[in-house]
């Protein structure tokens, strides 16, 4: 995820079912695929970014990610 230009950066990953498993506003975070200090479940997560830039135009950007064991 490339962040240059953030001044505000909130990067969320929910389940299938729409429940909020990990969220950082650390530009520079890392997710080790765990949830509660367990691994999660393989299978397809949804991702969403938010971020407003240095001109204070705010960005949304949405995806998958795939977890694979």
């Amino acid at each position: 995820v490339s962040s240059i230009g953030a001044v505000k950066f909130e990067f969320l990953i929910c389940n299938r079912w729409g429940e909020l498993i990990f969220e950082s506003e650390d530009k520079d975070f890392q997710w080790d695929g765990k949830y509660k200090g367990e691994t999660v479940p393989l299978g397809v997560y949804v991702y969403q970014i938010y971020i407003e830039d240095i001109r204070e135009e705010h960005h949304q950007k949405r995806g998958h990610i795939v977890v694979l064991q």
